[in-house]
């Protein structure tokens, strides 16, 4: 065998490993990572709800993708209507959204007094 059939063999071998690494590690992908959104209801929410005072914390619509996750802390000492969601008093509640689709329900911290959920298809 000649030097250049050596070199010509050995390119391909890396070429051929590199190929398998790029495949292995998804190389080149472009699709972006799952998003973990975190939202905490202080203590002394409920009170300040009665009050017309409420702090904004949900914005009145929400999208997100399938893969993300969202993550209510609730550390007042009444259950919360978040949306879909019934975040019970001192307690967390992580929703991870596994199909698209669109969750709606009443949410006093919302600013709009509602809560929509997008959930998209990964893309």
């Amino acid at each position: 065998m000649t030097d250049g059939a050596l070199r010509s063999g050995k390119l391909a071998r890396v070429a051929i490993v590199m190929i398998v690494a790029c495949v292995a590690a998804s190389c080149g992908s472009a699709e972006p990572s799952a998003r973990e959104l975190r939202f905490v209801i202080p203590e002394g929410t409920a009170g300040l709800v009665a009050t017309n005072r409420a702090p904004e914390i949900f914005p009145p619509k929400l999208t997100v993708h399938v893969g993300d996750s969202i993550t209510v802390v609730n550390e007042d000492n009444f259950d919360q209507d978040i949306g879909p969601y019934r975040v019970t008093a001192n307690s967390t509640m992580t929703q991870h959204f596994s199909s698209p689709g669109v969750l709606e329900g009443a949410c006093s911290t919302s600013g709009t007094g509602s809560l929509t959920v997008t959930i998209l298809p990964r893309t």
